[in-house]
């Protein structure tokens, strides 16, 4: 049922114009039109078939210079629109207007809905195993994470729940390590964190994680953390750098711990049907929207996550930066924390197979 993100140029098609002199005056006659040609500019003048597109993602509309989802959703619509111009009729809805990334994948699932970048906490509601993904402490870089998610025998993690909904997981990207910021004090190794109510997101596994450090965890969509912040419905929470400004959550939180304790991924969903429905020659231009979406969101990741922490300094927020010991023993805590609850959940098996992925992964590079 998969396809695979193919590469491939488009060639361009010349058009001569015809002089044709006659009794010493020259008249010149309207070039003749290729179908494609006439077909492009038919969709342009909205009388061929447009092909309708919407795009969700749930952060706020900000600048591409400022939002991931932003940089991401703006860098696939411009690479459609340059390379297949008048052929897409692409609607994009940031901040949720669609519903919350369960109600968006559904409608992705359904066709109600064309694309959407979602959370892979969306994706694990429907398929435990993705939680393979989220095992606290196993992954230690944007690279290794972005290598990983490149792979394709890594990458058939999500065929069941693209099998089961109708959708292609066309892409995934990580948004950046997660780290957690509260209102309460400053947070330097795990035993800080006790007492301390944080959001999370609604995925059990992310509840056992955090209650293991002793803290109090409290699940809900992202939609409500600003103002559960706002209200001290919640200390804190937990997210990348990058979702942390995008999302405006630095205005309403006091201090943060760059523990990295989660690489937060973003997988691009597609619904199958209507992917399989474009025509022959568009299908290689979307996928390479797609490639180039994905690669223009890593290097946004990338840069923010160096300029990142200096804007939210600037911002009053007070930042702690752990040290390489500090570190560990944050990446021990959670990966203990977090153990027993993914192996009962999935199986040892699978969880061995997947850390040993990773760790070869690490020998070869």
């Amino acid at each position: 049922m998969k396809r695979k993100l193919t590469v491939f140029v488009t060639a361009a098609c010349v058009m001569m114009g015809i002089l044709t002199a006659c009794g010493g005056s020259t008249s010149t006659e309207e070039p003749s039109k290729k179908p494609e040609t006439q077909k492009t500019e038919a969709a342009k003048e909205g009388t061929g078939d447009v092909i309708k597109l919407k795009f969700s993602y749930n952060s706020p509309e900000l600048t591409r210079e400022t939002c991931l989802e932003t940089e991401f959703a703006q860098t696939f619509k411009d690479y459609l629109d340059e390379k297949a111009p008048g052929r897409f009729d692409i609607q994009i809805y940031p901040a949720a207007q669609l519903g919350s990334f369960s109600e968006v994948l559904s409608g992705v699932s359904d066709g109600n809905i064309e694309t959407a970048l979602v959370n892979i906490s969306t994706l694990i509601s429907n398929d435990t195993q993705l939680n393979l993904w989220q095992i606290p402490g196993s992954i230690g870089s944007n690279e290794e994470c972005n290598a990983l998610l490149a792979d394709g025998e890594m990458m058939k993690t999500f065929e069941t729940v693209e099998d089961s909904m109708g959708i292609d997981v066309a892409t995934c990207f990580t948004a950046g390590a997660r780290h957690f910021t509260n209102n309460k004090k400053e947070i330097r190794v795990p035993e800080d964190m006790k007492g301390i109510v944080f959001r999370v997101m609604e995925n059990e596994l992310y509840v056992k994680m955090v209650e293991s450090l002793g803290a109090i965890a409290t699940p809900m969509s992202s939609s409500e953390l600003y103002s559960a912040l706002q209200n001290g419905v919640v200390d804190g929470q937990e997210n990348p750098t990058a979702f942390i400004i995008s999302d405006l959550t630095y205005e309403v939180q006091k201090y943060m711990v760059t523990d990295g304790h989660v690489y937060s991924i973003s997988p691009f969903v597609v619904n199958h049907q209507w992917y399989e429905s474009l025509p022959g020659d568009l299908k290689p231009i979307f996928d390479e929207a797609v490639a180039e979406a994905r690669k223009s969101a890593i290097q946004f990741v990338d840069k923010q996550e160096k300029e990142g922490l200096e804007f939210l300094k600037n911002e009053d927020i007070v930042v702690y930066e752990p040290t390489p010991e500090e570190l560990e023993l944050w990446h021990e805590a959670v990966y203990k924390g977090s153990h027993d609850y993914i192996v009962n959940l999935i199986g040892e098996e699978p969880v061995n197979d997947f850390i040993a992925k990773i760790e070869a992964y690490r020998s070869s590079h």
